[in-house]
Formats: C-alpha cells, structure tokens, sequence
C-alpha cells in the first residue's frame, strides 16, 4: 500500500495535467450539449443533449474528485507515513539492547567492529605486517554523512557547472530510507529540476525519476527536496539531478554515486545509558 502512495506522489504532477486535459474536454463536450439544447427543435433531441450535458458533468465531476484525491495522497497521505515510518524506526533505535554493548571505534560505528576484528585476525594469522597488525579503513563520517570509500572512488559525472551542484548526497555517501536533497539548481530561461536514479532496483539499470520535480530556481546552495529510498534494494546506486529551460531541454546535470543501506540500530548500553549523576 506505502508503495502505491508513493508512487502516486512521484507521478502526482503528471496525473495533474492529465486530470486538467480530462476537465477541458468534458467542459468542452458540456458547452456543445448546451449549444444543442438550445438549437433543438424536437423532445428527443433535448433529451439527447441533456444526457449529454449530463455525463459530461459527471465526468468533471469525477476529474476533479480524482485530482483532489491525488493532492491529499501526495500532500498528506504521503508525507504521514514517511514520518510514521521515521518515527517507528526512532522508537524501535532506543529500545535498550540487554545482550551487548559495543563502543564506536574512530572513524566508522560500532557496528564495524566485527568486520575490523575479522580483517584483523586474517593478517595476523597470515603473518602481514610483522609484529604490527594493520587495520583496514572503514567509512568514515563527514559533515555531509557517512562516506564509503570504495563507492567514493567512482567518478562524478558533469558536476564541473554550478548550474547542477549535489551536496547531499556527497559522492560515496551512505544513505538510508529517505534523504534531503542540498544542492544548487538553475540555468537561464529555467523550468524546473528533477531528481532520477540508476542500479539495480531500476529497469534495466538506467536512470528513472524519483521524488518531486522542482519549479523554482535555487542559485546558492540550499535544500531541492526529500526523496523516499523506500522499496528499492540495498546496493549502489547513481543519483542525478537535471536541471531544464523553458524549452524542456537538459541544461545541466550531475550525478554522484551513493551506497543505499539498511538504517542501523542506534546501539546504547544496557539500562539506556543514562549519564551517571555528577558528583
């Protein structure tokens, strides 16, 4: 169900203009059975037009409950869950963990232990190193987020411009269930910007849109919208902004590579970690 709403909130701008398209045409079929009301001479030719008349208004009618369905699924149905599914996941992250109690380690999480301990463990064995054990890096935090390193090393591709600019999501970034998007998008003769993606959970690999298209201009840096992950598998993926004219022509783009995950437990001792009192 959480799928369908949201993908009627990514297509919500084209059902718009389809719903505007259905309610021009069946206002223009309205006024033609009105024009032939009033030209018809006989009783069976004003019964004919007022059936007309009749089920053109009832499918206005229904274009406009249709629109308006489609505004609240995208503006509050949509939304609503994006934040009950946050805030369910904020609830189960602070629940005490009785069975262990691991301590960040610098530059990763906690919960890269184990894969540190492993590699750790291989190259002593192995004898690497000599008496020096050697640890592997592991993502380390930014002010952007997390940044892989290995996802990092693929090149960006046509971020040279201002015009397009992603600072969040940076490039190696890891990402979640939804993300804000920051960044600068604007061309001369702008139209609007969009957000697409590419990897494994998209036809073929290839870019499909995802989240809201932009309509205004953002020339310094500041926030282009939120993007729901929510169904796409865990893997790599490319994240593009494009930005269009008012001929809807591409004038710019940029696309940064990202690693989308699983959000990670917030991991607290047992008994929830409260600080001891101050003496």
């Amino acid at each position: 169900m959480s799928e369908l709403v949201y993908l009627i909130e990514r297509a919500a701008l084209g059902l718009y203009l389809l719903c505007g398209v259905s309610f021009l045409f069946s206002l223009r079929r309205w006024m033609m059975a009105q024009g032939e009301l009033r030209r018809a001479e006989f009783e069976l030719e004003r019964e004919l037009s007022m059936r007309k008349q009749a089920s053109a208004m009832t499918w206005t009618i229904g274009t406009v409950e249709v629109a308006l369905a489609v505004f609240a699924i995208a503006n509050v149905v949509a939304p609503t869950l994006r934040a009950d599914a946050l805030d369910a996941r904020g609830i189960a992250a602070t629940q005490p963990d009785t069975s262990e109690f691991r301590t960040a380690t610098p530059g990763g999480k906690g919960e890269d232990v184990d894969e540190m301990f492993a590699t750790v463990t291989a190259q002593a064995a192995a004898g690497e190193g000599g008496p020096n054990l050697l640890l592997t890096p592991v993502p380390t935090a930014t002010a952007v987020g997390t940044i892989v390193p290995e996802v990092q090393a693929v090149a960006t591709e046509g971020c040279d411009t201002d015009q397009a600019k992603l600072h969040i999501p940076a490039n190696g970034q890891q990402v979640f269930d939804s993300i804000t998007i920051e960044g600068q998008a604007w061309t001369e003769n702008f139209s609007s910007y969009k957000f697409e993606i590419a990897g494994d959970s998209t036809a073929g690999g290839q870019f499909a849109p995802i989240g809201n298209i932009g309509t205004t201009a953002v020339r310094e840096q500041g926030i282009l919208g939120q993007v729901s992950l929510a169904g796409l598998q865990e893997g790599v993926y490319k994240f593009r902004l494009v930005v269009f004219d008012n001929t809807t022509s591409m004038k710019a783009f940029c696309s940064v590579n990202i690693l989308l995950t699983s959000r990670p437990p917030t991991v607290t001792p047992p008994g929830g970690g409260a600080a001891p009192p101050a003496s």
